[in-house]
C-alpha cells in the first residue's frame, strides 16, 4: 500500500499527464472536423508504431511514427507534430533534440497535407534533415 506521500507523488504525475494530454487535445482540434474524436485520436497515437533513431552527429532523437489510417487522423497529427517540432524540446539526460515526423510523409506530395515544417523548420532546417527528403518536397 501506498503511503501518503507516494498516492501524492503518483496523483501529481497523474495530473501533469492529464494536462499535456488536454494540451495535445487542443492543438489536434485545431484540425479535426469532429473536434469529439480528438481524444480519441490521441489514445491511439500513443499506441502507433514508432521508430526511435538517435543521431549523434546532427544531435537529434527522431521518432518516426507510423501512418494512421485516415487522411483526417495525418493530417492532425502532422499538425500536432508540428507544434511538437517547434518547441525543440531536448531529450532528457542528453543533447539530443527531439523531432517528430511520419515513416513516409518525406514522400508525400504537397497536396496531400505537406506543410513548411517538415521540411525541418522545427528540427534544425536543412543542417537537421534526415536522408530521402528533397528540397523540393521540402518547399
Amino acid at each position: 500500500m501506498l503511503g501518503t506521500k507516494g498516492k501524492y507523488f503518483i496523483d501529481t504525475i497523474k495530473l501533469i499527464a492529464y494536462r499535456a494530454e488536454t494540451a495535445m487535445t487542443t492543438i489536434v482540434r485545431q484540425t479535426l472536423h469532429r473536434q469529439d474524436d480528438a481524444r480519441s485520436l490521441l489514445r491511439s497515437l500513443y499506441t502507433m508504431e514508432a521508430d526511435i533513431l538517435p543521431d549523434d552527429d546532427a544531435k537529434t532523437l527522431t521518432v518516426r511514427l507510423h501512418q494512421p489510417a485516415s487522411r483526417c487522423s495525418r493530417d492532425a497529427i502532422l499538425h500536432l507534430i508540428g507544434e511538437l517540432n517547434a518547441t525543440r524540446a531536448i531529450f532528457p539526460g542528453t543533447d539530443l533534440r527531439l523531432c517528430n515526423e511520419l515513416v513516409s510523409q518525406q514522400n508525400l506530395p504537397r497536396s496531400e497535407g505537406l506543410t513548411e515544417w517538415q521540411g525541418g523548420k522545427g528540427c534544425g532546417g536543412r543542417e537537421g534533415q534526415k536522408k530521402g527528403f528533397t528540397p523540393e518536397i521540402m518547399g
